[in-house]
């Protein structure tokens, strides 16, 4: 049975590969909140800056998503 991949957003400077999954990546959360909801969105970005950028989305209520991760700076924010 086929399965598909997560539709993964970044915002942030994460350059690692993940296998075969694509990545689609964003400059700033208006160019995100420009496209349709991911399954999950990969934060890279200082822990002050993802905590500001994470209360943004939660008062967004045309943006919906699954999962966020944090890739770095796990100072209480992520």
């Amino acid at each position: 049975m086929p399965t598909s991949s997560p539709h993964i957003a970044v915002l942030g400077s994460f350059t690692s590969g993940l296998g075969s999954i694509e990545l689609e990546r964003f400059a700033d959360l208006d160019s995100l909140l420009a496209v349709p909801a991911f399954d999950v969105l990969l934060l890279d970005m200082p822990g002050a800056s993802a905590g500001k950028l994470l209360r943004k989305l939660r008062i967004d209520t045309s943006y919906r998503f699954s999962l966020i991760y944090c890739c770095r700076d796990l100072d209480g924010w992520c």
